[in-house]
């Protein structure tokens, strides 16, 4: 199920590089059938991010990107993420006990 995602994209064709490295990395995931997927696009080519979310606060959100044939992975923290959509710009807030912040993360 956790590949249905990108497959359903190369049904036709053979997978692109980031679609295999996503799909590599999926493999690897402990406990993967219980994380949501989905593709968002931070920055402004046409290779969307993976975000991999773990279904529980604590876990977090896992974002991989693929840019000159190199997967890199961005672990969130507790509460959330937010983003500009092709606007290199994310958005990790989090927090405890009264104590909130946000960490920005720029991609260029």
């Amino acid at each position: 199920m956790k590949k249905q995602m990108l497959q359903d994209q190369a049904v036709f064709r053979e997978p692109e590089a980031w679609e295999q490295a996503y799909l590599k990395y999926l493999d690897t995931l402990q406990y993967g059938e219980s994380c949501t997927f989905s593709l968002i696009y931070v920055d402004e080519d046409e290779i969307p991010e993976l975000v991999i979310d773990a279904g529980y606060e604590a876990g977090g959100c896992r974002i991989l990107t693929w840019h000159e044939e190199i997967l890199d992975m961005l672990q969130t923290n507790r509460l959330n993420f937010t983003y500009v959509e092709k606007g290199n710009l994310l958005c990790n807030s989090d927090g405890n006990m009264g104590y909130y912040y946000d960490l920005v993360c720029m991609k260029y």
